[in-house]
């Protein structure tokens, strides 16, 4: 079984020939230079959100994204949303088939409790800062779904802002270079379905409160070694169908 997270964590020969410029040095003096603070809407620096001693933290990450998700689907406070049962029981539900799905977690007997409910609003209302500050007229979409090639089935991106595409990572550490390969996964599996979405890519960290965001052709021409986009995509679409076959194939 793969994922495109497999994917972005594991062939490191592959990813070495392509970004070889991609290295742990990079990745530093990318957070450096990317990371941004969240600033609310009275100009004060929106405090981060530390993992809660007896809180299981991938639930609660996935639960303030489902949170998020209805928020702005039906135009909703997190705390109204928080408030319906139905759509409390779908955040649970949602985020408890994904786990499933990732790491073989069973929802049984293992309730949300009531402080990973109040963590996951924390993180969630860090979204809608995040979200409100790219303007009413944003078209945002949770989930996007992301065309699969080769031996890579079909996935769900996390977060496209009109003509950037964010990967969330609710997490307490900086951005590391798997992360960055996932997001340049996506970007080249869009690009070959004949329709280049995003321009721009990034990252938004609920956890820590910060953002990043980047030009994707910068991007490939820094780790790449000057290639254009194109090329490095193409390579990337031709790998996954050259080894198709040879790796069990696996919907992300």
């Amino acid at each position: 079984m793969i994922s495109e997270r497999d994917l972005a964590a594991d062939f490191q020969g592959f990813w070495a020939d392509l970004l070889p410029l991609l290295t742990p040095a990079f990745v530093k003096v990318f957070n450096e230079a990317y990371m941004t603070p969240l600033i609310d809407d009275l100009g004060k620096t929106v405090k981060p959100i530390p993992i809660g001693a007896e809180q299981r933290h991938d639930l609660v990450a996935e639960l303030a994204f489902n949170i998020a998700t209805l928020s702005r689907k039906h135009h909703l406070s997190v705390e109204s949303v928080l408030q319906d049962g139905e759509m409390r029981h779908t955040a649970s539900e949602t985020s408890f088939a994904l786990l499933r799905q990732y790491q073989h977690v069973t929802s049984e007997g293992r309730a949300v409790t009531e402080g990973e409910w109040q963590e996951a609003r924390g993180l969630a209302e860090v979204y809608g800062v995040f979200l409100g500050q790219r303007g009413a007229a944003a078209v945002v979409e949770f989930s996007p779904v992301i065309p699969g090639a080769g031996f890579l089935g079909s996935c769900r991106a996390d977060l496209s802002v009109d003509q950037t595409l964010f990967e969330v990572k609710t997490v307490n550490r900086n951005i590391a270079g798997k992360d960055i390969r996932q997001v340049i996964l996506y970007l080249a599996l869009q690009a070959a379905s004949g329709d280049r979405r995003w321009v721009s890519a990034g990252f938004l960290n609920p956890r820590r409160a910060t953002w990043y965001e980047f030009s994707v052709d910068h991007l490939m021409h820094r780790t790449s070694g000057g290639r254009v986009t194109s090329e490095v995509f193409q390579e990337i679409i031709d790998f996954l169908s050259s080894r198709e076959g040879e790796v069990d194939i696996a919907f992300c």
